[in-house]
């Protein structure tokens, strides 16, 4: 049985094409039947919306907040969930600086 979770991040910015490359790693590595990570504008909730994965929880976001839908089974909305995490904090993290 399919479950929808949606995980708003607040205040977190990233591009479209870092997003897109992040939901297809997190499907691919959680087995998801589809991760989406959008910036929580009004036009990306229409396309929440039109794909079938708006939640309630879309409602409050503002559009400069992360907008992250996964739909899957419980065990692979919860690896997909790590994955979108460990991807977001790799790419927070400063580089090391060169030997």
């Amino acid at each position: 049985m399919s479950t929808i979770r949606t995980v708003i991040k607040v205040n977190v910015y990233r591009d479209s094409i870092f997003l897109m490359k992040l939901s297809q790693q997190a499907a691919r590595e959680s087995g998801a039947e589809a991760v989406s990570a959008m910036m929580a504008t009004d036009r990306n909730k229409d396309l929440f919306a039109t794909s079938g994965l708006m939640t309630p929880e879309m409602g409050s976001a503002k559009a400069n907040d992360l907008a992250i839908v996964i739909k899957g089974g419980e065990m692979e909305a919860d690896r997909a969930a790590a994955v979108v995490t460990r991807l977001l904090n790799e790419a927070a993290a400063p580089a090391a600086p060169a030997a």
